[in-house]
């Protein structure tokens, strides 16, 4: 693992839209960036049409966030419930905020 040199392997899976050819994780310094590199490898030029999900706790799947461009689909699902409309937003270092705060404290809740 010491060897491999990471910048040209991460170009290179990226650029061929197989980031699971590498058989590790990429790591990237923050989450906008991630989203940046790896959403063209599934054909999402434009972020806003990435879909995204966050599993907090993956013991307690009763409470999943998803993001808002997903709604259309999840009202099609009479088993599913929206408790909140909430932004995915990012920090001052790129990294998403975690959507899990109390549903009666969500500042970006609408």
């Amino acid at each position: 693992m010491n060897r491999i040199d990471w910048e040209p392997t991460i170009i290179n899976c990226l650029t061929a839209n197989t980031p699971a050819a590498i058989r590790t994780p990429i790591h990237f310094p923050s989450d906008r960036e991630c989203l940046e590199r790896i959403a063209p490898t599934v054909g999402k030029l434009d972020l806003a049409n990435v879909t995204y999900g966050w599993i907090h706790n993956t013991m307690e799947l009763a409470r999943v966030g998803l993001s808002a461009n997903l709604l259309p689909e999840i009202e099609k699902r009479p088993d599913l419930e929206v408790e909140a409309v909430v932004d995915f937003d990012l920090d001052q270092n790129g990294d998403l905020i975690s959507p899990f705060v109390p549903v009666g404290e969500m500042a970006g809740a609408h």
